[in-house]
């Protein structure tokens, strides 16, 4: 028994000294920064005194596996003093805290010589297209988001104590329970190449609603990848340090290098040069010498345009089965520093939006049947998903006060109706004003031309809470100017909703501007804002009825409206075509098309929008007049067309070009049934506002035709020479052209208006944002006045060279 004994405690001890010496040692921690307590990304880690290490993860954690005992972790990070941690291995997490260091970057002396990071950041740019994920066939992915509003509790407290204002009490004692706000989503986004992608949201929190866009939005902050050429955050554009180019323009130093495996990761940190005055960043890139991949990302712009506001990313990217570098977790910090009145040193306000990407799947068989017609489409039971659901996706379960914020914000929700007041200003900012079951249009209540003077009215709309499947709707206007009424009654058959499938019957009698061009349009009110239309001043009674059959293909980017009208046209002024006519009737046939380049549509459970991005567009009208038909006078053919394109180039700007063009096969026809030239120059002043895309120095209604071409064209250099936080002024240059022929001019009589056939020319200057913004904060006013000034030379320049000068006001929003 004695010899049985000894042989179990000689085995028990081999096992446990066997085990012990293959046990892996493995320390937990996470590192943040010494004052703020905030989570730092991508720290470097050097065990011992190796080469070797690792990095903290995008949330500060790191963990560290070894068959021999550590005695002591280096860390480094770029703005941050070095530390050297010897491990207490009594404690089963490591909390670490990195204190800032005073240099900086600017700082930096650059030496004659090669600079060693220029050639990691050349082998990435040359391997983009490779590691760029939307360069594969096909992938999908699932992601979970959530958007956390908060604000510095400790903050509150030391107000409190050096002031003893009982609000700075009160707000601490809240944000110790909870935050301000709350939001969880998961999604399944399938992509095919070239551009192919649907977002499928398949469950949904809001702390207080459930109207889903303000979870949408918060997971739309950022880009998806880094290596595009520009970099857009909060739907603003940033040259990416990796654009072709980019070392002209960036200052890159190498940091350090650490060994990991095989690998080498580099790390690097950039900013735009001092005089560079582009819209760049500055941050860390940690560079991975397997393809020459980013593995890891912090940016942030280089300079805040706006002191109120201030944002920045990270990103961390994976290897995915040995194939491909992948996004797996999206962060997004937004500072918003709010000044209520009466509460010293305000309140800030913190954006935390946090994107965890799983189940990544390579080269899918995708096909056509897999995407929806929309580029984020609501699935119809997202409101039905538990709790249970986005428990499965979470990265870790929610805090106390996470939890305490959901509880809270729920019941205040509930109590003061927020989805209702959410759901009204949503329907304010789409232009309408909801009421029930109606809908009153914002833009039919006011506007102003020299023709109408003041036009008042109102229009209304029923909208699905009265019935799905039909809507009827119209508007009444009175000008003060003409003193006529203007009416419309419209009712509809909504065919298919998602397709934008409409049948309906428009009667409708109203004022057009004299050969205006009329091409469908998808913005939204306030994007249609053009002072060219305060100068006109020739205007044509117009009396119609109209059935019309509208819907949208090609996953909405097409849009086609078939339409047959009768139409009545008569005028007030004294012009007069072939000396016998002052009205004339129209039967017309018409088609007309419009195509959004890149546009996209999002399907939530109650509505359908577009994105406010402005995009390319191809717009075509034809149309066909019959003489005969319902008393029709005149028969032709027109075709117009219209093409817009915005163009963005690192490091030099963006452009805007426009050409339109228009055709119409009879010459002898009224002048409402040509094309006239787009000025937006005052009649009796040089000195007006400037309409984006007309013709600045040339008068309303000075050009007609019926056949012409113009092009209008916009290079703005951003602000090239001068760029603080407060003041960054834009300098553009513009220039547009346009020809067009009046074949029977003698048929228009008792008019000024002119042909255009020796061809129209002006170029100028444009200066927008010309006041610092605090200036003009701190008087209240939201909008920063810009200069445009256009000289007209050519054939069509006039005698007095001072009346070749139009000189313009931008009206901006800061």
């Amino acid at each position: 028994m004695q010899k049985f004994f000894s042989f179990l405690l000689l085995l028990f001890f081999i096992l446990f000294t066997v085990n012990l010496s293959v046990a892996n040692i493995n320390i937990q921690g996470r590192v943040v920064d010494y004052e703020t307590k905030e989570p730092l990304a991508f720290v470097t880690i050097i065990i011992e005194d190796s080469r070797q290490g690792v990095l903290t993860d995008i949330d500060g954690v790191f963990s560290i596996s070894s068959e021999k005992q550590i005695r002591k972790l280096t860390l480094s990070y770029v703005g941050y003093k070095n530390k050297t941690y010897f491990v207490d291995y009594s404690k089963d997490y490591h909390l670490l805290k990195l204190k800032k260091s005073i240099t900086d970057l600017s700082e930096v002396v650059i030496v004659p010589g090669v600079n060693p990071a220029h050639r990691i950041i050349d082998n990435v740019i040359k391997n983009k297209k490779t590691n760029n994920p939307e360069n594969r066939r096909s992938f999908t992915f699932t992601a979970y988001n959530k958007f956390i509003i908060t604000s510095e509790q400790d903050l509150f407290a030391y107000r409190y104590y050096q002031t003893g204002d009982s609000a700075f009490y009160r707000i601490n004692n809240f944000l110790e329970q909870r935050h301000f706000f709350i939001s969880e989503s998961v999604s399944n986004k399938r992509y095919r190449y070239p551009g192919r992608k649907t977002e499928e949201v398949l469950a949904n929190r809001v702390s207080g609603l459930k109207n889903p866009m303000v979870a949408m939005l918060a997971s739309q902050l950022q880009s998806f990848s880094f290596y595009e050429d520009f970099i857009r955050i909060l739907d603003i554009e940033y040259v990416s340090p990796l654009a072709a180019g980019s070392k002209r323009r960036y200052l890159f130093e190498l940091k350090d290098t650490i060994f990991s495996g095989n690998d080498s990761v580099f790390v690097i940190k950039y900013r735009p040069f001092v005089n560079s005055n582009i819209d760049g960043m500055e941050g860390v890139m940690y560079i991975n010498s397997n393809k020459w991949a980013v593995q890891n990302v912090i940016a942030k712009p280089h300079s805040f345009n706006d002191q109120m506001i201030e944002f920045g990313i990270q990103q961390k990217y994976k290897y995915v089965d040995n194939k491909q570098w992948f996004p797996v977790q999206l962060n997004t910090d937004i500072k918003i520093s709010l000044n209520p009145e009466g509460l010293e040193g305000g309140i800030p306000l913190y954006g935390q939006s946090r994107s965890y990407i799983t189940d990544i799947v390579l080269a899918p068989p995708l096909t056509r049947r897999d995407f929806s017609a929309f580029d984020i489409d609501y699935s119809p039971d997202i409101f039905d998903k538990g709790e249970e659901f986005l428990e499965k996706y979470r990265v870790e379960a929610l805090s106390d006060r996470e939890v305490n914020t959901y509880e809270y914000v729920d019941s205040v929700g509930e109590a003061t109706n927020l989805e209702r007041r959410i759901f009204w200003l949503e329907a304010l900012m789409l232009g309408d004003i909801r009421a029930g079951f109606i809908d009153i249009n914002i833009n039919k209540l006011y506007s102003y031309n020299i023709y109408e003077k003041h036009r008042l009215g109102f229009g209304v709309y029923t909208n699905e809470n009265f019935l799905q499947w039909f809507r009827i709707g119209g508007y009444y206007a009175y000008g003060t100017g003409d003193k006529e009424h203007k009416y419309m009654v419209n009712p509809e058959f909504i065919i298919n909703r998602n397709r934008g499938l409409r049948f309906g019957y428009k009667f409708e009698n109203n004022v057009n501007e004299r050969g205006e061009s009329d091409f469908l349009s998808n913005n939204y009110w306030f994007q249609d804002f053009d002072p060219r239309k305060y100068y006109i001043r020739t205007m044509d009674v117009v009396v119609s009825d109209e059935v019309y059959l509208e819907s949208r293909f090609l996953r909405n980017r097409l849009t086609l409206n078939l339409s047959g009208s009768r139409r009545n046209f008569s005028w007030h002024d004294s012009y007069n075509f072939t000396g016998e006519i002052d009205d004339f009737n129209v039967s017309e046939i018409s088609l007309k098309s419009r195509f959004g380049f890149g546009e996209q549509f999002i399907r939530t459970p109650g509505r359908i929008y577009r994105d406010f991005s402005e995009r390319p567009s191809l717009s075509v009208n034809l149309s066909r007049g019959i003489k005969g038909l319902f008393e029709g006078d005149f028969d032709y053919w027109k075709l117009e067309a219209r093409f817009d394109y915005l163009l963005s180039i690192p490091f030099y700007g963006s452009q805007k070009w426009r050409l339109q063009t228009g055709w119409v096969s009879n010459p002898s026809l009224p002048l409402p049934l040509l094309f006239t030239a787009p000025g937006s120059m005052p009649e009796s002043s040089y000195i007006g506002y400037a309409s984006p895309r007309s013709f600045g120095a040339m008068k309303v209604d000075e050009f007609a035709s019926d056949i012409y071409a113009s092009l209008f064209f916009e290079h703005n250099f951003g602000p090239v020479i001068y760029r603080s936080d407060n003041y960054a002024p834009e300098f553009a240059v513009v220039s547009n052209i346009g020809w067009g022929k009046l074949n029977k001019p003698d048929y228009h009589i008792n008019t000024f208006i002119k042909s255009m056939n020796q061809g129209y020319f002006e170029s100028g200057l444009r200066v927008h944002k010309i006041f610092p913004k605090n200036w003009l904060r701190a008087v209240g006013i939201t909008i920063n006045p810009g200069i445009e000034v256009l000289y007209r030379y050519g054939n069509y320049s006039l005698k007095n060279n001072i009346d070749n000068f139009a000189f313009k006001f931008i009206l901006e929003l800061i």
